[in-house]
């Protein structure tokens, strides 16, 4: 604890404030970085961090959005895996199939 702290004993921390008024998490599009953060317990930004904070007692719907190359990746088959054991709250949806601005055609 620090003396200069911004915030007073019983002041509202506004992330902490913000969680506990959550009935649902969707995460849209979700990131190939969203994903590996999530299953590895990081929490470095506000989404990561309202994840970490409500993801033990909110249910949390995750729609993956990247290109069709991240999805071979055994790092998010891996992360992906971690999510689904580890917290059975949250909910990992598969990627659909499409074609992508490049012109290459997957899922993503």
């Amino acid at each position: 604890m620090f003396d200069d702290a911004p915030y007073q004993p019983g002041d509202e921390v506004e992330h902490i404030a913000f969680s506990t008024n959550i009935d649902l998490n969707v995460v849209y599009p979700t990131t190939f970085d969203v994903i590996g953060k999530v299953a590895n317990g990081l929490a470095n930004d506000l989404a990561t961090t309202i994840l970490a904070i409500s993801g033990s007692h909110v249910k949390t719907l995750i729609f993956p959005g990247y290109h069709t190359r991240f999805d071979a990746n055994p790092f998010l088959k891996r992360n992906k895996d971690i999510i689904y054991k580890t917290n059975p709250l949250m909910k990992v949806y598969d990627t659909i199939y499409g074609v992508f601005p490049d012109g290459e055609v997957g899922t993503g």
